[in-house]
């Protein structure tokens, strides 16, 4: 039999290649030692396993294909060779990466959701900041368009316009990263085998949360800035 790590440690074998041990009344010789790998729930710990060709599922065969040939082909000849051995009997067949990803499903239906009704906040959230720049500009014309006649250029009123919604925008980003963080730091801690979260995901969220802002709210400052400054100021 093979047996992982985590098994040589439980059985306090230091060299366990060439051991025999003792399984169901019957003698196994140990001809190899694997690293440890998630047998069962993405949550647990690692198990002690063991591998050997067990009587009950002789009928289960494990195989690792060719990488360098077609996949399709690969199975074409592996059913040629079944069928002559097992004549009238179904090929059934499935991959171990397939299998592996069914213990992530509910993960992955989760993170379904979840980008859905994110995409749905940014919309709603683009329409909100939309309504409010043009709500600002149009109660802020005539000032613009005295600007204007004093000089003002059209950056300095854009400038003027955006950098209070530039600044709610980094005001929410700031508070928003350290709950995120920890959040999904705590869900990871779930799971034995686990990744980190990067820095560089925060700084390219940021970069497009700012370039998403300025171009939103760009229009219609723009707009309001090269709109002529005499019907602005107007006497209605």
């Amino acid at each position: 039999m093979i047996i992982t790590a985590k098994t040589a440690q439980v059985m306090g074998i230091e060299n366990p290649v060439g051991e025999t041990i003792w399984w169901n009344e019957n003698p196994y010789l140990i001809v190899g030692i694997a690293n440890n790998i998630m047998v069962g729930s993405p949550y647990s710990m690692d198990q002690a396993c063991i591998y050997h060709i067990a009587k009950e599922q002789e009928n289960v065969i494990n195989m690792r294909l060719n990488p360098q040939m077609n996949t399709k082909e690969a199975l074409s000849k592996i059913e040629t060779v079944y069928k002559k051995y097992a004549t009238g009997l179904p090929f059934e067949y499935k991959f171990i990466d397939a299998e592996f990803a069914k213990k992530f499903g509910e993960e992955e239906r989760i993170g379904k959701l979840s980008s859905l009704f994110t995409y749905l906040a940014m919309f709603i959230s683009i329409l909100g900041l939309l309504g409010l720049t043009v709500y600002s500009a149009e109660k802020r014309t005539k000032e613009i368009g005295i600007r204007k006649v004093l000089g003002a250029s059209v950056a300095g009123i854009w400038r003027l316009l955006s950098g209070e919604f530039i600044m709610l925008t980094f005001i929410s980003f700031i508070i928003a990263v350290p709950l995120s963080w920890f959040f999904m730091n705590e869900w990871l801690q779930n799971f034995e085998y686990r990744t980190s979260i990067s820095s560089w995901i925060y700084i390219a969220i940021g970069a497009v949360t700012l370039l998403l802002t300025i171009g939103v709210i760009s229009f219609q400052t723009i707009k309001a800035a090269i709109a002529n400054p005499v019907k602005s100021l107007r006497t209605e």
